[in-house]
C-alpha cells in the first residue's frame, strides 16, 4: 500500500497498522511511501496492490490509466498556507515564492485557490517545486521561499517557531479528495474479498 507523505493526510493508514486492525482483518500490510508518478505506474503494473493519494490516482484514470477510486478518506487535504513571520497578509505574497511540492500538483493548485480566495491574484506569486515535504518545510525554515504549502505536523511546528498561517484548505468551497483507496481495475474482478476487507480496515480506522 503506497501513501505519498508522512502527513496528517495518511494517518489512517498508520492508525490502521499500529492499531492492529489490518492483522484484525487477516491482512500482512507494507507501506511504502512513493511520491510523484512512481506509485501510479507501480498500481498499473501490479507492482503494489493500494494506492491511498486519492487525488494522484484519479488524475491518471483521467489520463488513460486502468485505475478506480474505490473510498475517499478525506474530502479536503489538510494544507496550510503558512508564511514567515514578515508576511501579514495574503497580499503581502505577491512577487513572492511559495513552496510547493510539485507544479501542478494538488498542493499547487490548492495553493493558487487559497490565495485568489484571499483577494490576491496567484499568477502574481512565484511557485517553486521543493519535491518533497521535507525539502519544503527546509526552504521555508531557511528563507529560500517565503511561504509554503504544509500538512500536518509540519504546520503546527512551523507556527511555533514563529511562522504564520495565512490560509487552510478547509476555507475553500470545493471538496479536493485527496485521500483514500485507489486500485486496479482487474484487482476488483480477481482480488474482491480482500478489497472489501481493506475497506472494512479503513472504516475501523475512522472509527478508532
Amino acid at each position: 500500500m503506497a501513501y505519498s507523505a508522512f502527513s496528517i493526510s495518511f494517518l489512517n493508514i498508520f492508525v490502521a497498522r499500529d492499531a492492529g486492525l489490518f492483522k484484525k482483518h487477516g491482512i500482512d500490510v507494507e507501506l511504502i511511501q512513493m511520491a510523484g508518478p512512481l506509485p501510479i505506474a507501480a498500481l498499473a503494473s501490479g507492482e503494489i496492490d493500494y494506492l491511498t493519494g486519492y487525488t494522484t490516482g484519479i488524475v491518471a484514470t483521467g489520463q488513460g490509466a486502468p485505475l478506480k477510486g474505490i473510498m475517499i478518506s478525506l474530502r479536503k487535504p489538510p494544507f496550510y498556507l503558512i508564511a514567515e513571520p514578515s508576511i501579514q497578509r495574503p497580499t503581502d505574497l505577491a512577487g513572492k515564492r511559495i513552496g510547493v511540492d510539485r507544479i501542478g500538483s494538488l498542493q499547487h493548485l490548492v495553493a493558487r485557490l487559497m490565495l485568489k480566495n484571499k483577494g490576491v491574484d496567484p499568477d502574481k506569486a512565484i511557485f517553486t517545486q521543493t519535491g518533497s515535504v521535507s525539502n519544503t518545510v527546509t526552504s521555508l525554515g531557511q528563507g529560500a521561499v517565503s511561504a509554503a504549502i504544509l500538512s500536518g505536523p509540519h504546520n503546527v511546528i512551523m507556527a511555533q517557531k514563529g511562522f504564520r498561517s495565512i490560509g487552510a484548505a478547509d476555507e475553500l468551497p470545493t471538496h479536493f479528495p485527496t485521500s483514500g483507496l485507489v486500485v486496479n481495475e482487474t484487482k476488483l474482478k480477481s482480488d474482491a474479498p480482500r478489497i472489501k476487507n481493506v475497506i472494512r480496515v479503513m472504516l475501523d480506522a475512522t472509527a478508532f
